[in-house]
């Protein structure tokens, strides 16, 4: 039961990791068309 938790704890935290990433790949790309 613990090993199921802590996996889905490890996705989460994964998940949220991707989306934070995606969110600066977009900040990132505005940032560039603004400069550019």
């Amino acid at each position: 039961l613990q090993k199921a938790e802590q996996k889905e704890k490890e996705k989460r935290q994964r998940e949220r990791l991707r989306s934070l990433e995606l969110q600066r790949d977009k900040l990132h790309k505005a940032a560039w068309s603004v400069l550019l």
